[in-house]
Formats: structure tokens, sequence, C-alpha cells
């Protein structure tokens, strides 16, 4: 299904305007925002205020045939006219496809990374399929890469979970499975717009640390980078690509203490690319390091692990908020998500993530965006909620 906004929900004061106006014959009849039914083209309004758990008992009541009453109560829940419930009940069984990565050395399995959302995808009721990550990435072997993947009778909408893809593979991926009828919610466009940070950085700079980039096509990338670094007088900074960084390298080629020690910042930066190599995108992002509220030290690279969230947004709307680390201590304490909403809702993306951190001062700020199909679900999430979450939602 194609999303026609970045934000393509109602609440439920502007639904109940929109029913208003349909008596009183001032408007149409049909949503003019929302998913698009590959099928029969109408746009599924997606309603913002409406409650997970009411929501299940929706979809429970249509899973019992029980249409009519599902009709009713998202009327009497929302506001909506009756044709906008009807259409959303006659839309909420589509299954969603989610894509994900095969083993290569069995490709009739799922790569053992993905094992578990791929039953968690199963068991909730979504269609799991597998594709070929080596193929893909290798010239001329998209076509193959999909070859697992019947074609549908009818055009599905669809989800990628896995390994991430430049924009350019990303691109060959969505026209595939086109072929098979299968059409990714999120567009290359899109995926492009929260992959690299550069295309996103206009909408989150309110909230989000001081940040340049030196594209790869500049000559003598390092050199240019260092010429950049004035910008930030004696501040420190990280360098990363479009994408990532080395963290985990974090003293030797992620972290300038102060960015007017030309020599050091050079050998941080030179060996940042040296460590990325042929994975490096987009060019070089350098960021201004601000202090965040410490939890503890990475074992393994001595890395300052902060108080970060993920949160995965799903039509504009937050789906799931999880710790970003395995390590350390976060307390109860969960962020308000209400700053960020009127951010969130800007993103040119149906299916993203926000990662947000506290600052040592106590203020919360976006570190990035990222594409939510290509985004790690960290390992205490709950796998079987995500996946539930996402089906409902999606419906």
């Amino acid at each position: 299904m194609k999303d026609n906004t970045s934000d393509t929900s109602y609440t439920n004061d502007e639904l109940c305007r929109i029913a208003e106006e349909e008596r009183a014959g001032t408007r149409g009849i049909f949503p003019e925002r929302g998913r698009e039914c590959p099928r029969c083209h109408t746009c599924i309004p997606v309603f913002r205020d409406l409650q997970e758990s009411v929501r299940h008992q929706l979809l429970e009541l249509i899973k019992a045939g029980q249409e009519s009453e599902a009709i009713e109560k998202l009327q009497q829940e929302t506001g909506c006219p009756a044709r906008w419930a009807k259409i959303w009940v006659l839309h909420a069984d589509q299954k969603m496809t989610i894509v994900f990565c095969n083993n290569q050395m069995n490709p009739r399995v799922v790569d053992a990374d993905y094992h578990a959302e791929y039953q968690a995808a199963k068991q909730v009721g979504l269609l799991p399929a597998l594709i070929s990550f080596e193929d893909l990435s290798r010239e001329h072997r998209s076509e193959q890469a999909v070859v697992q993947i019947a074609e549908q009778q009818h055009e599905t909408s669809g989800i990628y979970r896995g390994w991430m893809l430049t924009p350019s593979q990303y691109t060959k991926l969505f026209a595939v499975l086109r072929k098979k009828r299968v059409r990714l919610l999120t567009s290359p466009k899109a995926y492009r717009h929260c992959h690299w940070l550069p295309e996103s950085y206009s909408i989150i700079k309110a909230l989000t640390p001081d940040t340049i980039w030196v594209p790869v096509a500049i000559p003598d990338l390092a050199e240019a980078a260092v010429r950049s670094l004035p910008h930030f007088g004696n501040k420190p900074v990280i360098v990363k690509d479009y994408v990532k960084s080395q963290k985990h390298a974090w003293h030797e080629a992620c972290f300038i203490p102060c960015a007017a020690d030309t020599e050091h910042a050079r050998r941080v930066i030179r060996r940042f690319l040296q460590l990325q190599g042929d994975d490096l995108q987009g060019g070089i992002v350098l960021r201004e390091y601000v202090e965040l509220e410490m939890l503890t030290t990475h074992s393994r690279s001595g890395m300052p692990l902060a108080r970060e969230f993920r949160i995965f947004v799903l039509q504009g709307n937050p789906l799931m908020v999880t710790r970003y680390w395995e390590e350390g201590n976060y307390g109860d304490e969960l962020p308000d998500l209400e700053p960020f909403l009127p951010i969130i809702r800007q993103v040119q993306s149906p299916f993203f993530t926000m990662d947000i951190a506290k600052c040592a001062d106590g203020r919360w700020i976006i570190m990035e965006l990222g594409d939510g199909q290509v985004a790690g679900l960290p390992e205490h999430a709950n796998v079987i909620d995500f996946y539930r979450a996402l089906y409902e939602s999606a419906s």
C-alpha cells in the first residue's frame, strides 16, 4: 500500500468535523489520504487516536465475521463517517508480506539472525518471504534474488526486514518485488530519506547535534573533512559516514576530542575511512559530540553508553519504544515522546526509527533517524509484541 503523505493519520477531532461536513453535503465521501489499497486504490484511513486495545477488539470482531459490529464500534470510537469505517474494516484482513534474507548455505531457510523475527511474523498472521541478500548485492543478479517469491494474484503490500542496503540496492529490490506484485511500503525515495542522515537533517535539526558533511565525490575526502573542522571551533566531534560510524573503535576511528587539534582529527578520519573501506556510504559526516547521561562503558570497546532509546514509527505513529543498549541500568525511566511527535510527523517515510538520548543536562535530543526495515531490533525487545503491533497498525 502506498503512503500518500508523511503523516497519513486522522485525529478524532478531525474525523468528527469530516463526518459533520459529509452530513451537510460539503465534503466528499472518501478519505483523501491514508494507505492506498493496491487492489482497489482506495485510501484506507489511519486513525491516530485509536487505542491499541480497541484496535485489537476490532480485529477480533472481523475475524469472527462480525463486520457490522466492527464498523459500528469503529464509528463510536473515532467519530468517523460510516463509509470510512467500512473501508477500514473491509481492508483490515489484508495480510502484509514481510521480506527476510535467506541463509546463504541453505536458501530455503531464513538467515539465523532473523529466525526469531521470521517465526514471530508468521505467528501473528503476516506472510514471511525470503530473498537472497548475496544475489541482490551482486551486479545483474537482482532478479535471481527474489526467485523464491511467487508472483501474487493481486498486488500486496510488503516490508523488508533484513541487512542494510545501499539506496541503489534498495531501488533494485523495490523494482523486482513490484514484478512479483509485492509493493514495499517504503519507496526508494523514502528509504534514502531516513537511511542517509543528510537527507533528513533539516527536519531534525532543531533537536539534534550540529552536523555538517562532505560528499564522497569531493577530491581527497579526508583532507576536505579536516578543512571543515573549524566549523566546530574547539568542540569535540564524532566522525561517521551517511549511515554508520566505527563506534566500537571509539578512540581510534570515531571520537575527536577537540576539533582544533588538526593532526589528531586527521588520524581519526583517515582511520575511519580505512576501516569503512568499500562500505563507505555517501561521504563523511561530522557531528558535534554532546555530553549525554552515561549508563556505563561498553564491555569490549570502551565506548561510552548513554541513556538512549529507539522508537519504531509506522504511518506517523510510534509503534514501539525500546532501550537501545543491552548493557547498563536504565531503571524505570521512559522518555516523553510528546516533544518529538511534531518532528515524527514531518518525516517523509511510512516506516522508520528515531533514536533519542538524554543529555547530561536533562534535555532529550534526537541522535538520528533510520529506515525501519534495516534498523536492528534490540535483543531484549519482545519480538512477538513488535510484529503484533506491526500487524495491527498495518491493518
